[in-house]
């Protein structure tokens, strides 16, 4: 969407002016992008993406570089234009991908969501009754009087929206469909908690769902859950970034003041033990039962050596978070550093990419002369 022409305009080309694209129409500035995957009984996998587009802004310059310099309420007319482009172009690119796909242009099916459209994108627009007061109630200082009707509709509809994009894992699918997660929280009920697999919640055998999730889990590694688009948190005035590299320092700064107050230590033998039985879960949580003696015990129950485990005093500990925190400095200056000369070598690129551009354009023009 965000590098086809007819979305995002064309330049400046020789003897004709710059088009605006439908972003221009609807006033795009950005989006925040999750990849979500459901599985249903009939159909198999379903991947999709849940997407908060931004809109009713006026941009001098780039989403990802120009700046906001005024709002609007984008027309019906534009928004229609604009969804019914989206389904055209996701359709088409599902029809790339397997020939055979036939996309859904219609529904009959009554109350369906889809409002009769089909079904593979819906558009739902989240609007505020009344802006003024929702500004109001999201800057000033709030003095305990309940918020208006209008406000408390926006924060549901945001809220609601939000949700839907970002936490794929609270998630609960009815019927013959269930997320990734829920076939774990099946697999639990079942093996762990003893629950009938006629009651427990989703479908599928443990075998089977532990077979699914490491389909899932193959396929989705390394996909980021979350996407913001460059720009975005400038032009809605939020600070920072969702880098895995703001993530790292995050943690780092919550982490490094708060002193481990106890832990165990095992050899590779015992590790091994533990890695082979499926059983982290169950020295986990003896550790943070804070029952460190009984891991020993874990390990013994599983045909390991109890001694192959040990509890940490007080200055290892020290000495463990001590290493643990110069490790991560270290790979965060590494990463500074290689990143440093990533956009060195990008401005060194750009510079000579200019350079032959008009070294090029001066010999257009010598050649004319001549």
């Amino acid at each position: 969407m965000l590098t086809a022409p007819a979305f995002y305009g064309r330049a400046a080309r020789r003897g004709k002016r710059p088009e605006g694209g439908i972003r221009h129409r609807i006033g795009y500035v950005g989006m925040a992008r999750a990849s979500e995957v459901t599985r249903s009984k009939e159909n198999g996998w379903h991947p999709h993406m849940n997407l908060l587009v931004f809109l009713g802004g006026r941009l001098v310059g780039t989403p990802a570089k120009g700046t906001v310099v005024k709002h609007f309420k984008p027309g019906q007319k534009s928004l229609a234009m604009w969804e019914t482009w989206l389904r055209d172009l996701w359709s088409g690119a599902l029809g790339k991908a397997d020939p055979s796909y036939k996309p859904s242009t219609e529904c009959e099916i009554r109350d369906c969501k889809c409002d009769g459209k089909g079904h593979g994108v819906k558009v739902q627009i989240v609007r505020s009754a009344d802006d003024a007061a929702l500004i109001d109630y999201l800057t000033k200082v709030q003095d305990g009087k309940k918020p208006a009707d209008s406000v408390t509709a926006d924060l549901k509809a945001a809220t609601g929206a939000a949700m839907e994009t970002t936490r794929a894992d609270t998630k609960r699918y009815t019927g013959h469909s269930v997320t990734p997660f829920q076939l774990l929280y099946r697999l639990w009920d079942i093996e762990s908690a003893g629950t009938d697999p006629e009651q427990a919640e989703g479908y599928g055998t443990p075998t089977q769902c532990r077979a699914w999730w490491a389909e899932y889990e193959q396929a989705m590694a390394g996909r980021r859950a979350i996407e913001w688009t460059r720009g975005l948190r400038r032009h809605v005035r939020m600070d920072g970034d969702d880098s895995e590299e703001r993530d790292r320092e995050f943690i780092y700064e919550q982490e490094k003041n708060q002193k481990l107050v106890g832990g165990i230590a095992m050899t590779a033998d015992a590790h091994g033990f533990v890695v082979r039985a499926d059983a982290e879960l169950d020295v986990r949580a003896t550790v943070e039962a804070e029952c460190y003696d009984s891991a020993a015990d874990v390990v013994a129950g599983l045909g390991g050596r109890a001694d192959h485990v040990r509890v940490l005093t007080a200055e290892q500990l020290a000495e463990v978070q001590e290493a643990l925190f110069a490790r991560l400095k270290a790979r965060q200056e590494e990463r500074m550093r290689q990143a440093r000369i990533a956009a060195y070598e990008a401005d060194q690129a750009a510079k000579d990419a200019a350079r032959r551009q008009l070294a090029g354009a001066l010999g257009r023009l010598l050649a004319r002369r001549s």
